[in-house]
C-alpha cells in the first residue's frame, strides 16, 4: 500500500518498521509513510483515526448481520477520516450516537 503511495521509500519504510519496530524504524515510518495517511491537501498524519475503511471493508461489512452494519463509502480518504472529510464524518457519528 505505502509502496504504492509513497514508492519505494515508503514501502521500504513500512516494511522495516513493520519487522522491527526500535526508534529509528518508528521515526523513519512516521516521517515517510505517515504523509500518505490521509489523501487530502494540507492534512498532515495523526496517529488515530475516527473511522478506518481499509481495502476489505465490503467482505468484513458482508461477513456481520445485516442489523447491525452501515457501512459508508468515503472517496479520496485516507486513514484519518475524519481529517479528509470532517462534515461527514462526525455527522454520520453523532447519528450513530444519538441514533
Amino acid at each position: 500500500m505505502f509502496g504504492r503511495l509513497g514508492g519505494p521509500d515508503a514501502a521500504d519504510a513500512a516494511r522495516n518498521w513493520l519487522a522491527d519496530p526500535n526508534d529509528a524504524n518508528v521515526a523513519m515510518y512516521v516521517r515517510v509513510c505517515g504523509p500518505h495517511y490521509t489523501q487530502a491537501p494540507g492534512n498532515v498524519f495523526e496517529a488515530a483515526g475516527l473511522i478506518r475503511t481499509p481495502g476489505m471493508s465490503e467482505e468484513l461489512v458482508d461477513a456481520l448481520p445485516p442489523h447491525l452494519v452501515r457501512f459508508e463509502r468515503f472517496e479520496r480518504c485516507g486513514h484519518v477520516v475524519s481529517r479528509d472529510h470532517p462534515d461527514r464524518a462526525f455527522a454520520l457519528l453523532r447519528k450513530f450516537i444519538v441514533g
